[in-house]
């Protein structure tokens, strides 16, 4: 089986990112200088109200939202519970969507809005009460093929993926580990 191609976006790490925009305590962010994609990590509050796919709909349009988006859209929704998707947390309840959201970057009010593909992975720990989203951002000089193309299979690391930024996504959900399960307390 052909092997993912080597991990080529986010060089830069958070320390840097923290130079253009807050990172808040909760998150780890990288960026692609050469593309503004962004991959970010981050620890929530458990929606207790939402159940499966709702909690991450229910996240991605929290994003759309926090990022003044026009037309969020949808395009893909699954879940992908029991798959190997998260290989070191494949007990967990794992959701995943793509779907797009058009934005000014920066939110600045004279910048034409632009089109961000937006990859998100939502694992529940629901016995720490954690929401654990992983959120891959490409603009347009990132694209990815349409979202109707994606299937499930796409998703889980092993199948041959032709997008770079869903490469990267599979690799960062490959290696995503929970070491001290204390922070939790």
């Amino acid at each position: 089986m052909d092997q993912l191609p080597p991990l080529t976006l986010f060089p830069t790490h958070e320390s840097a990112t923290s130079d253009i925009r807050q990172v808040p305590d909760n998150q780890e962010v990288f960026i692609d200088d050469a593309s503004d994609a962004s991959l970010i990590l981050e620890l929530l509050d458990l929606e207790r109200d939402k159940e499966g796919l709702e909690a991450a709909t229910y996240f991605f349009n929290d994003l759309a939202e926090h990022n003044d988006a026009q037309n969020a859209t949808i395009q893909y929704k699954e879940d992908l519970s029991g798959t190997s998707l998260v290989p070191n947390l494949a007990a967990y309840p794992t959701y995943a969507l793509i779907g797009t959201q058009n934005v000014t970057k920066f939110h600045a009010a004279d910048a034409a809005l632009l089109p961000v593909r937006i990859y998100l992975v939502n694992v529940r720990l629901q016995q720490t009460g954690t929401d654990v989203l992983l959120t891959l951002n490409l603009p347009a000089l990132a694209q990815a093929p349409a979202a109707a193309s994606f299937n499930a299979a796409m998703f889980v690391k092993g199948n041959v993926c032709p997008d770079s930024g869903m490469a990267a996504l599979q690799e960062a959900l490959a290696s995503l580990t929970i070491r001290n399960w204390g922070l939790f307390g």
